[in-house]
């Protein structure tokens, strides 16, 4: 037993004294460098590339095996511009050698590698620099064999870490015409053990010719594999940039969160998502399913947490747009359950608060080349007003058919490219000054036709309903217009339209149309159509027809006017009519007003192009006492009385044709008083006149009166004394001073 104890202590003696001497004599009696041929022979066989090792191979065997590479350099493939295709400046690889030898267990110490630069290409016709060395097909055999059992697995593998410092790489994309150049490109790492949790650190600079930026990029985790599931925990990846190309010329960007790779049920999932962006932040998560299919999708929760857009848009350089309100757009926020892969998004539910407004419903979007948006959303409440530019006196749509006729200008282009199916509901909605409220639309476009059916809403007591159709197919957009108000208060409503109310009365309306240019204008000149218009107790203000009638009848038949203080408004108890358009001009051949006084019927046209007004109508007073002004005007029942509408839309003219008036007046005055017909009346006439004023004075009266009165003789109109009389003065004063009145 001595003996043996004995023979295995000089065993031990011997092995030790043998690796120590190995580790000696090995690195003295073996010169690596005298290899470096046979090494690149390897290489040249294998990958057809040229390997140079300018620097010295240095080799260490206890307790470290180790060689320590110099500058070396893998050249290009042939067709490529860079000279070469890799280069470092040093590599040091190390194992050690007792857990080898004696546990079958890899041990390695930090991997380091200083000065790597890598140049990727890939030419126009998308061939690379780098297809040859992955068709190779060597490194595959080593590892079959090895799985195979014809090389001895080892018990464990431990990596000390890997220091990668001052690393370039170049990537020209010639099929893209992109450049991008990675430059102090930096990776650390901790021990890597299987099963154990490895710290990582990486940054890099990053040069882009398109966008033109540049900058820095870091990140920072911990990794672990477990099985098939890999995790980065914590991950921190931040980026600072700059450039021309960058909006605002620069972009600071953070993201965190946790990730989890599973290789085996090719997923991956991004948890506690927190991304910042200027004054933008975005928490979430997102989890992304068939990452081994050609379009993986995606699915989570994303939420944008309360921001100030105006600021968000000048800090990366965007001009705010220009509102009516500069108060508008700085308190935006978003939630949404997405769903999403390579070419379609959808957001449901959706919740959107913007300023004093929210939205929620379902918004979808496909085919991201060719937007086709589907949705169905509801709005609480908005006032757009306050984010349409300011008003500079253009006029304002008082329905959506009207807004159609009164846009800036269509964009054909765009409308041709809508893809559109969907239902919007908006709780309230001030526009143009106007109050709407449970507003409906349904809305569809698809290859240039567009389609807003059915429209409906609340406004002003009062409903609308309409259908309005845009085809953009030709060069020029072709509208279509049915649409139809009932029991609208239209006094608030031109109130809040063009801020004065000329009517007063509940309306109706219809109005059936097309017209067709891509202008105002042009639509204007194209609008063809048919309508009616109604209007129930209500008044008509700027004129007092009753007032003018009672001036009139004073300059005729002398006497008082009307009172100065009396309100400029003619009620009406019912008041319409319907239209035709052609090509911009309205006509109207009926229209009726009625009141307790006054009946009014007329015919007249409205220019739509120009806004020029023309109207003739009658105005007869009904046999009443009651109503404006009824009991000075009773006198003058049955007579039909002209009355004229010129000027324009904003600022209509009334005038009653005084001339005419005179002598319906007097007509009529003379008919009623003597009860005779015309010839009656002209031989009671001139009996009277001559009895009363006698000689050539009571012939010229004669003649006077009975001009006016449009029965014939007289002289030409003068009076007795030769001189010439007013036409409605002469027969006010013959009616005065024959019938008293």
């Amino acid at each position: 037993m001595k003996k043996l104890f004995k023979f295995l202590i000089w065993t031990l003696v011997v092995v030790v004294v043998l690796v120590g001497a190995a580790a000696v004599a090995v690195p003295m009696l073996v010169d690596p460098n005298d290899y470096r041929d046979q090494l690149a022979a390897v290489v040249k066989e294998q990958t057809g590339r040229v390997l140079q090792i300018e620097g010295d191979l240095n080799m260490t065997v206890f307790p470290w095996l180790g060689v320590d590479v110099g500058p070396a350099s893998l050249s290009n493939a042939d067709g490529f511009k860079a000279a070469v295709f890799a280069s470092s400046e040093r590599i040091q690889v190390r194992v050690k050698l007792e857990p080898l030898l004696l546990e079958q267990r890899l041990e390695m110490d930090t991997v380091t590698v200083k000065g790597l630069k890598v140049n990727l290409e890939r030419d126009a016709d998308g061939a690379s620099n780098w297809d040859d060395l992955a068709k190779t097909g060597n490194a595959t055999e080593s590892v079959d064999k090895a799985e195979s059992g014809d090389a001895p697995p080892l018990a464990a593998i431990v990596l000390g870490g890997l220091d990668v410092s001052g690393a370039q790489l170049a990537f020209a994309d010639r099929q893209a015409g992109q450049d991008i150049k990675l430059s102090n490109v930096s990776l650390k790492t901790g021990v890597l053990t299987p099963g154990q949790p490895v710290p990582l650190e990486a940054g890099l600079d990053v040069s882009l010719a398109a966008p033109a930026a540049s900058g820095r990029v870091t990140l920072k985790t911990t990794l672990s594999v477990d099985g098939d599931v890999v995790r980065a925990k914590d991950l921190e990846i931040a980026a600072d940039l700059s450039g021309r190309d960058l909006p605002g010329g620069k972009l600071n960007a953070r993201l965190g969160t946790q990730v989890e790779l599973d290789n085996a049920a090719r997923t991956a999932s991004l948890k506690g998502l927190s991304l910042s962006l200027a004054d933008l932040q975005l928490n979430g998560g997102l989890t992304v399913t068939g990452l081994d299919q050609p379009a993986p999708a995606a699915a989570g929760k994303i939420s944008i947490a309360r921001f100030d857009l105006r600021k968000l848009l000048a800090d990366i350089g965007q001009q705010p747009p220009v509102t009516a309100d500069a108060k508008v757009l700085t308190a935006v926020a978003v939630n949404a359950d997405l769903a999403a892969n390579s070419s379609s998004l959808k957001l449901s539910p959706l919740s959107v608060t913007l300023d004093d407004s929210k939205l929620t419903g379902v918004f979808a979007v496909s085919n991201f080349a060719r937007p086709a948006l589907r949705f169905d959303l509801t709005v609480d409440q908005i006032d757009a007003d306050r984010y349409l530019p300011p008003q500079s006196g253009a006029k304002k749509a008082a329905t959506p058919g009207a807004a159609a006729t009164s846009a800036a200008g269509l964009p054909v282009e765009q409308l041709r490219a809508l893809n559109i199916d969907g239902k919007l509901k908006l709780g309230k909605l001030r526009i143009s000054g106007l109050s709407l409220s449970d507003l409906k639309a349904a809305v569809k476009a698809k290859a240039g036709v567009i389609k807003a059916t059915p429209l409906s809403a609340k406004l002003y007591g009062g409903s609308y309903a309409g259908n309005v159709g845009i085809d953009a197919r030709g060069k020029a957009a072709k509208v279509s217009l049915n649409e139809t108000l009932k029991g609208v208060q239209i006094g608030p409503l031109l109130k809040d339209l063009q801020g004065e109310d000329r009517l007063e009365g509940t309306a109706a309306a219809r109005l059936k149309a097309t017209m067709a240019g891509n202008d105002p204008e042009a639509m204007k000149r194209t609008l063809n159509g048919s309508g009616s218009f109604s209007f129930a107790n209500g008044a008509l203000k700027g004129v007092n027809i009753a007032a003018m009638i009672r001036d009139a009848k004073a300059k005729i038949l002398g006497g008082g006017g009307a009172d100065p203080a009396a309100p400029q408004r003619t009620d009406f108890s019912t008041l319409g009519g319907s239209f035709r358009i052609k090509n911009g001009l309205v006509s109207n051949n009926d229209f009726a007003a009625k009141s307790p006084l006054l009946r009014i019927k007329g015919k007249g046209t409205a220019n739509l192009v120009s806004e020029a007004l023309n109207y003739r109508t009658t105005t007869s007073v009904v046999a009443t006492a009651k109503g404006q002004g009824g009991k000075e005007l009773a006198d003058l029942a049955g007579i039909d009385i002209p009355l004229k509408i010129t000027g324009t839309f904003s600022e209509p003219q009334y005038g009653l044709d005084v001339e005419a008036f005179a002598k319906l007046l007097a007509t009529q005055k003379a008919k009623d008083l003597l009860g005779k017909g015309t010839g009656g009346v002209k031989k009671a006439v001139e009996g009277k006149l001559k009895d009363a004023v006698g000689g050539a004075a009571g012939k010229g009266a004669v003649g006077a009166l009975t001009k006016q009165l449009g029965i014939g003789g007289g002289d030409e109109g003068k009076s007795g004394d030769g001189g010439k009389a007013d036409p409605a003065a002469a027969a006010g004063k013959a009616l005065k001073n024959l019938f008293g009145n």
